[in-house]
């Protein structure tokens, strides 16, 4: 399973203050452009790409007891996860597509910010490695990769699923009360990395 599945497998329970504030403000597209005024930035949507979610979904990490006991043994964080923007871009007819999607993280189960929410996402997925039929290598953590010239710390995975390689690359920075996270997925060339930070590239921030 991807970062991307991780994140948004989940229950739709609203369990915090700060919560409220980003629900509120999930954004808005207008004009082809999606602005978010919470988090300060908007971004063209390309003509070729399809925005699939625009809910502000509210999102927890679904696990079973089992799972919970292991990951608080190793003092995992309390992760949830909201959906601000997801958009896709189909390269070809019979495959999922290249997918960016913008997430947001509140803060307050995350005592050290933006790396150790990465850390995280990579530690759950390790531990569910040895449960399926996906394999993944993950990439170091860099620490000035950009989007829209603001710098975001990022992580590249990649996995194997039924003998095909694709690969994953997930930026995060803190924003006020919460993390900003984005997903790059679905891409299995060079091209289509490049493709989709070109279109992170259009993103302009407010400050």
């Amino acid at each position: 399973m991807m970062l991307l599945s991780v994140l948004q497998s989940c229950s739709t329970e609203d369990s915090t203050n700060n919560q409220n504030v980003v629900s509120s403000n999930s954004g808005i597209i207008e004009n082809d452009v999606y602005t978010n005024d919470y988090f300060d930035f908007s971004l063209p949507i390309p003509v070729e790409w399809k925005v699939i979610t625009l809910d502000g979904e509210v999102s927890e990490f679904e696990l079973d007891n089992a799972e919970k006991d292991h990951l608080t043994s190793k003092g995992a964080v309390d992760v949830h996860s909201k959906t601000l923007l997801e958009m896709e871009k189909k390269v070809h007819p019979d495959s999922a597509g290249i997918r960016i999607v913008f997430l947001s993280e509140d803060r307050s189960g995350i005592k050290h910010g933006a790396r150790e929410y990465l850390e995280y996402a990579q530690q759950l997925m390790r531990d569910m490695d040895g449960n399926s039929e996906v394999r993944y290598e993950f990439g170091s953590i860099k620490s000035q990769s950009t989007i829209g010239g603001k710098d975001f710390l990022a992580q590249p995975v990649f996995f194997w699923n039924q003998g095909i390689k694709q690969a994953q690359m997930t930026y995060c920075q803190e924003f006020k009360d919460y993390l900003l996270v984005v997903v790059l997925s679905g891409f299995v060339s060079k091209a289509e990395l490049a493709e989709a930070k070109a279109v992170l590239s259009a993103v302009e921030w407010g400050d």
